[in-house]
């Protein structure tokens, strides 16, 4: 569920795969770029909201309430059946913030914000709801602003589970700008958030849904992602441009803490995906 404004386009999308049947639905709006007004503080009482006669997306930010809340009301169309439904995300339970503000150069500058959340509420795709329990189910939420070069890419994937003692997870990118300082790569482990450096990602093939190895320079990631499904955005406005895809799938492997503390697991639910932009 993405809003995005990027001076010369805006758009929102979301997207619902079902697990079991592999069905994907897709509904996406586009707007004037600079048009939607998304408040520079989201944490603390922010509201973002997207509406068209099809299409709303609103998220409603409530800090003394300690919730996120997340409405969707997509009508049906020739791309799939209607979306609808709430989501509440609760900062009780959550894993620690990822935050990372850099000055890359006098041109270049970037912040990001983002953290695990424990989701709960129900979701319906044409005739079938899917219930989310906060005690099993993570919505990650993710704030990017910056200032890149004309042309830019990056691959980014991020994943997060409950397990003993915590949430354990990760965030991880590789992208040609960014120095080790100013990596936002980082593995959530329980109570904490700890930097990593050097990340790569090894693709098996060339195939769009190719599985991938990723790891980090110390070793304390060490996962393997395995595709399930596949979403992809083009645009082309001649002077910008994006060309994007991402997977959903599943991670398995290993987290390793700054204290040596190895986390196994497998089947994790997550998100691969690759950007190339001129904006």
């Amino acid at each position: 569920m993405i809003m995005q404004d990027v001076k010369y386009l805006a758009s929102s999308e979301l997207f619902v795969r079902d697990q079991a049947t592999g069905v994907l639905v897709e509904k996406s709006a586009r707007f004037r770029g600079a048009s939607l007004g998304l408040p520079d503080d989201l944490l603390h009482g922010g509201h973002c909201r997207v509406k068209t006669r099809r299409y709303l997306l609103d998220y409603a930010f409530d800090a003394p309430a300690g919730t996120i809340t997340i409405r969707m009301d997509c009508a049906a169309d020739r791309r799939g059946p209607a979306i609808a439904g709430a989501l509440t995300l609760y900062l009780d339970g959550a894993a620690p913030p990822l935050s990372l503000s850099a000055r890359l150069t006098s041109t270049m500058d970037y912040y990001t914000f983002k953290q695990p959340l424990p989701a709960g509420g129900t979701l319906t795709v044409g005739d079938r709801s899917y219930v989310f329990d906060p005690a099993r189910d993570f919505a990650i939420l993710d704030e990017h602003r910056s200032q890149f070069p004309y042309s830019t890419t990056w691959t980014w994937g991020t994943f997060a589970v409950h397990m003993g003692g915590g949430v354990v997870g990760s965030n991880f990118v590789e992208r040609q700008e960014l120095s080790d300082d100013d990596d936002e790569s980082c593995n959530w482990v329980p109570g904490g958030v700890e930097p990593l450096a050097g990340v790569e990602f090894a693709f098996a093939s060339d195939e769009p849904r190719s599985s991938a190895q990723v790891r980090d320079r110390d070793g304390r990631l060490d996962v393997t992602f395995t595709p399930a499904g596949r979403k992809a955005v083009k645009a082309n406005l001649v002077a910008a441009g994006i060309d994007y895809w991402q997977l959903s799938g599943t991670y398995r492997g290993t987290v390793r803490s700054l204290a040596g503390e190895c986390f196994a697991f497998d089947h994790v639910p997550g998100v691969l995906e690759r950007m190339k932009a001129r904006f």
